[in-house]
């Protein structure tokens, strides 16, 4: 089922004003987010959050410009190879950062949503490369269904280790239906055809 009648509404929006910004910053942490989320990236990029009972539940940040979250929290040396071959720079790429979710709050149903949109949310961008990490094993490893490649698996700046992956956009979005189509039929090919109609109307602007 997708929600009943009985069932907190679960919604999401782009987040616009401080107050919601900070509740986000707020939330990831509070999950266990490694890394402080920079004032200037937080405002740089846009901001999803999810919400039940007007309680924000989970979210994500996408941005496209530079610098990008993931070449400053990695090596030097990383940063510099990942570069060179084409990912992390404003032409080719845009991110996929701080995905965070409220443990024992969303259903199966609602964390697939978040999935989701966020792949339709990167699709937006129109850039060629879509990139995401984790430092949680069961992220990474839900990430990768649509964003198979790992560019790079290895040491962080400041310690712990993370995995970095990247899809081509029109790539991410066919492995997307294929997993609809095989792990979640009913539930996520509702949720996905909302979203392609979603995509098209013009009057919801994606990003800021």
């Amino acid at each position: 089922m997708i929600n009943n009648r009985n069932s907190p509404r679960f919604t999401s929006r782009i987040l616009i004003d401080e107050k919601d910004k900070q509740a986000f910053a707020l939330g990831f942490t509070s999950v266990g987010g490694n890394f402080q989320i920079p004032d200037e990236y937080l405002h740089r990029a846009s901001a999803r959050g999810f919400f039940k009972n007007n309680e924000m539940v989970a979210g994500y940040l996408i941005n496209d410009s530079a610098p990008f979250r993931y070449e400053m929290i990695l090596p030097e040396e990383a940063r510099i190879d990942l570069q060179k071959r084409g990912y992390l720079v404003e032409a080719t790429s845009c991110e996929l950062t701080c995905m965070w979710m409220r443990k024992g709050t969303l259903t199966s149903f609602e964390r697939n949503a978040v999935y989701v949109r966020s792949t339709v949310d990167t699709f937006r961008t129109q850039k060629r490369y879509v990139i995401a990490g984790s430092v949680v094993e069961a992220l990474a490893r839900m990430q990768k269904q649509t964003l198979p490649r790992t560019i790079y698996h290895g040491l962080l700046a400041k310690g712990g280790m993370v995995e970095i992956y990247v899809a081509p956009r029109y790539l991410m979005m066919i492995r997307i239906t294929v997993v609809a189509l095989i792990a979640y039929p009913r539930d996520l090919l509702h949720l996905l055809k909302n979203s392609i109609i979603n995509f098209f109307d013009l009057r919801d602007p994606l990003l800021k």
